[in-house]
């Protein structure tokens, strides 16, 4: 097994980063009976990427309001244009209306009637789960709609990147556990008829806090067409507050188990109900030196376990990362 040392401000930051750094999953999706306000104001900056940020959009000027309303289909109206469709949203301040698929793996948009139907034959993945710090994907998308009785195809990418976590400060009080998602979206709408190709650039900015349904705070940078800036910076905050939120749990830490503490010829871990893991896990001593280090597939194997008998007797940490995030846990060897 690989020895190398770890400082000790190290092995902290790991320590730090296990207990703060959120993690998206299925309970951010928008629901059937969800009610959000959401304030259109002034443009701002979207501020630093990285980890443990703060942003403080407390002074937001608001422009206007609009109430967006969930409903599931296929009692929403227009659901059966957009097959597929589970859920459906409506504005106060217009009659249209977005189209989603929303499920425990992802959130996708399946069309939407701005402001003829623009149907899906490929949903857009906006966001997939679980989701944290530094994770990205892209997806690719197609739909079809009728422009001045002339049909289009509308095909494209969509690529998210999860670039920051912190603290969101808002008028409606602060999150401490936000994930910004930087969404890029390019895309181009064809007519074969008059051969007509316009390509479309859109950048926007997204904070979501576990625990609450939709995005809690956007900033949409200006779209281009055809590489021409076209349309403001579009910025909202919602009515979510934070207690609406919960703490983010660790997953790996919530179903990571270790046996038994104190050791004394040997220690076994094993996760609980997520057997596709594949677990990096590393021992170390008090002093932050590495006494061993290895990785294992939970789905090969239903536990890992290392051999403590000619370690000396002490305080030691045990540090374990997957998909799920990570987790550090002290153990005692006596003999």
């Amino acid at each position: 097994m690989t020895l190398k040392l770890l400082s000790t401000a190290a092995l902290l930051l790991l320590i730090h980063s296990a207990k703060a750094q959120p993690t998206l999953t299925s309970n951010v999706n928008p629901a059937n009976g969800d009610h959000r306000v959401f304030y259109r104001c002034d443009s701002v900056s979207p501020g630093a990427s990285g980890a443990n940020v703060t942003w403080d959009f407390t002074n937001l000027t608001v422009i206007t309001t609009d109430t967006v309303t969930y409903a599931s289909c296929p009692a929403a109206p227009g659901c059966a244009t957009f097959p597929g469709s589970t859920l459906a949203s409506s504005e106060s301040l217009s009659p249209y209306h977005l189209y989603y698929i929303p499920s425990a793996s992802k959130l996708s948009m399946n069309g939407s009637d701005i402001p003829q139907p623009i149907v899906y034959s490929d949903p857009e993945d906006w966001l997939r789960f679980p989701f944290t710090y530094n994770n990205n994907f892209t997806d690719t998308f197609k739909a079809t709609f009728v422009s001045a009785n002339y049909p289009y195809t509308r095909m494209g990418t969509s690529s998210d990147t999860a670039d920051g976590w912190g603290t969101l400060k808002l008028p409606t009080g602060t999150f401490h556990n936000a994930l910004r998602v930087h969404r890029v979206q390019e895309y181009i709408d064809s007519n074969n008829t008059f051969h007509i190709v316009s390509h479309y650039h859109d950048d926007l900015y997204q904070w979501y806090v576990p625990g609450i349904h939709d995005v809690v705070f956007g900033v949409t940078l200006p779209m281009t067409i055809n590489n021409v800036s076209a349309g403001p910076t579009i910025v909202v905050y919602t009515n979510a507050t934070p207690a609406m939120g919960v703490e983010n749990p660790n997953l790996l830490d919530a179903n990571l188990i270790i046996t038994p503490n104190p050791a004394s010829d040997r220690i076994t871990l094993r996760l609980r109900d997520n057997s596709n893991e594949i677990m990096t896990v590393t021992l170390c001593d008090a002093m932050g030196k590495i006494v061993a280090k290895d990785e294992y597939d939970a789905a090969k194997m239903a536990q890992v376990g290392f051999e403590t008998s000619s370690l000396p007797t002490g305080l030691y940490f045990i540090s374990v990362r997957s998909s799920l995030g990570s987790s550090t846990r002290k153990i005692e060897i006596l003999h």
